[in-house]
Formats: C-alpha cells, structure tokens, sequence
C-alpha cells in the first residue's frame, strides 16, 4: 500500500488530502466545508444545465411548435359530440359545414390552435341552449 499527500489547491486554500491507492481503489477524504462547497458547485452546475436546455426546448418549440394545448371534453357518448367550428356558426348555432372535425368518443383530446377556438354540439336544441364553449389559447 502506498500512501502519497499531495498538496491540492481548493477555493483558494492549500489542503492536504490523503490519498490511500490500493487494488486501484482511490480514496480522498474532504473536511465538511469543502463537502458542502462541492455540493453548493454541483446544484449550481447542474441548474445551469436545466437553464440551458430550458432554452433549447423553447427554442425547438418556436421553431417546430411541438408543444401544444389540448382541450378535453369528456361526456356521456352518444348523448353529444364536439364539433370544431368558425366565429359565424357558434354565433348562429347553425349546422356546420361539411368540412368540420367532428368528435364522438366521449373522450376527446383536441390540439387548440393559437387563438380563438370554437366548439359546439350540432344534436338538435343543444347548441342552442348552451352546450357551445369558445376557448382563447394563447
């Protein structure tokens, strides 16, 4: 066993840390302080990291927009469904267009754009009485 005490330079102080080599295990023994001073550095490295992909993530997501808002509508199937509709229909509450999405499941997940977004059931008297929401996704 060989025993070596090197003089390291640490946060501006000069310490000895006995280093024990043994069956290629090295062991180093630190004072509480500079334990505490390695864990302060590594909370400190390690938020810099998170800030740092923080930023990568908004990055891609300006860039590819593949963070999104989801609106959830649960409800009895069969009894409704949800259309996605423009401003003048949910004005009206007239019957929409071919050309609308139309949810039926019970358990919808719809990606809300940036905006305005319209939703309505088109059963018969539904709309009318109330079952429309107008969601603002920012």
């Amino acid at each position: 066993m060989t025993i070596f005490t090197p003089s390291f330079f640490f946060l501006g102080k000069t310490s000895l840390f006995p280093i024990l080599i043994k069956k290629s295990l090295i062991y180093m023994t630190l004072s509480i302080f500079q334990c505490f001073i390695l864990i302060l550095w590594l909370i400190s490295f390690f938020s810099f990291l998170s800030s740092i992909l923080l930023k990568i993530i908004k990055f891609l997501e300006r860039k590819y927009n593949f963070l999104y808002v989801c609106a959830v509508f649960n409800y009895r199937q069969g009894a409704h469904n949800v259309v996605a509709v423009t401003k003048e229909v949910y004005d009206k509450c007239s019957t929409p267009r071919r050309g609308s999405k139309v949810y039926r499941s019970g358990k919808d997940r719809v990606r809300l754009v940036k905006g305005q977004n319209y939703f309505m059931c088109n059963f018969p008297g539904h709309c009318g009485s109330g079952v429309k929401i107008a969601i603002n996704a920012a």
